[in-house]
């Protein structure tokens, strides 16, 4: 019983509105034991404050191709949480509470709406390591401010930039082909990491090369 939900697959694209209520009752004596929970790929708007206080123990939490905007204020009670994934959902303003969890090491919001990011509350973050903020639509002064301040990899696309379209996919499925983007390190240089170790470009037509000079993002001719 305690391995109930650590399978990656268990509840991963299973048509979920909404978390079954019943798993509540079947874990009530091993909460503590559940480190892992998957329910990428479903259909959840959004998700409870009993949610969070039941499985409190966990380390990943993989919420990737949802329809979340939003994330319950108890969040701040996973206290052991190293990694969340909240990529291809709906938000348009970063979750904060995130920024309260001392564990946390890696945060992925790529494909969302973002415009702002509190980057000083994520610099204060003693565990953080990486955020992945790809194909959002980051404002020009994050990615101003952001590189001075960060001891962690800042992973975004060029400004203006999207991800390549899906065609004849499924809604939350993505082609194996490139996505580049640009990661900034603290130590001040730039990074052309796979996928394919490039940026694409605002104007489509393939990927293109970008790299910082001083506090601006330019792309290579």
């Amino acid at each position: 019983m305690p391995g109930l939900l650590t399978h990656r697959n268990y509840l991963a694209e299973c048509k979920l509105v909404s978390f079954p209520i019943g798993i509540y009752k079947v874990l009530r004596n091993v909460t503590d034991q559940i480190h892992l929970i998957t329910l990428a790929n479903n259909e959840l708007k959004s998700l409870t404050s009993k949610f969070m206080t039941t499985f409190c123990q966990l380390r990943e939490l993989h919420l990737e191709g949802n329809f979340l905007h939003r994330l319950p204020n108890e969040v701040s009670t996973l206290q052991h949480l190293k990694a969340i994934d909240l990529s291809r959902n709906q938000f348009r303003d970063f979750p904060e509470q995130l920024t309260t969890l001392p564990a946390l090491e890696t945060i992925n919001l790529e494909e969302n709406d973002i415009v702002d990011v509190p980057v000083e509350k994520l610099a204060a973050m003693p565990a953080l390591r990486s955020i992945n903020l790809r194909c959002n639509p980051l404002s020009a002064e994050v990615r101003v401010i952001a590189p001075p301040l960060i001891k962690f990899d800042m992973l975004m696309s060029p400004e203006g930039a999207r991800a390549p379209p899906a065609l004849g996919l499924a809604p939350h499925a993505h082609p194996a082909g490139d996505r580049g983007h640009l990661g900034w390190h603290p130590e001040g240089r730039e990074s052309h990491r796979p996928l394919g170790g490039q940026a694409w470009g605002a104007g489509g037509g393939g990927p293109k090369s970008m790299r910082w000079e001083g506090a601006q993002l330019v792309q290579d001719r």
